[in-house]
């Protein structure tokens, strides 16, 4: 069995969660309403619970809430700006980061570029302001076929990089078998 995430209790009934990765395309503010399984600290599910949840497209450095009001944060494959991220956070609140890994879509890349080149990556960064209390490798292979090749990479920085010869390669792969590889950071503001 792969590693647990253990989650400190935040102090309040409802979590106020901000994400600092906005869904791209959205131009206006959204609001959606959300049904998810709370899992209590013993290991217990509780009964689906319906969040609304609010979406608006704003610049990351300058999040446009009260200091302390968010309970918990995430930034799934996003700029990271510890300043700003623990101006928002609650003093009890918890930032949960993923980062690529080194060895993330290296199927994809192998066809996009010419030469695969590994860069050196900090997947457990040390912020200021922040206590890391836990970090959980993800890995996981997977196979996208037809059209789901192009969403993969629609998906990545690498549709901003992508050459004309790469573009080609991969408008020709009908089906990628490839490994998703990251690092879930779980933090907290320090005391």
């Amino acid at each position: 069995m792969g590693a647990q995430l253990v989650i400190p209790q935040v102090g309040r009934e409802a979590l106020r969660q901000l994400d600092s990765a906005f869904p791209q395309g959205i131009q206006e503010p959204l609001e959606l309403s959300v049904r998810v399984g709370l899992v209590l600290r013993d290991g217990q599910r509780e009964a689906g619970a319906v969040f609304r949840v609010g979406y608006m497209l704003q610049e990351t450095a300058h999040i446009p809430v009260e200091d302390g009001s968010a309970d918990l944060l995430t930034s799934l494959f996003a700029l990271t700006l510890p300043e700003e991220f623990s101006r928002v956070l609650a003093k009890d609140g918890l930032y949960f980061q993923v980062l690529a890994a080194q060895d993330h879509l290296l199927g994809l890349k192998s066809i996009i570029y010419p030469e695969l080149k590994l860069k050196e990556k900090d997947s457990v960064p040390e912020l200021p302001g922040f206590e890391r209390i836990q970090t959980i490798p993800v890995r996981f292979t997977f196979a996208v076929e037809g059209e789901q090749v192009q969403n993969l990479l629609s998906m990545t920085p690498h549709v901003y990089r992508i050459s004309r010869e790469g573009a080609q390669r991969l408008g020709e792969t009908r089906h990628l078998e490839d490994r998703a590889s990251c690092v879930l950071n779980l933090y907290r503001p320090e005391k």
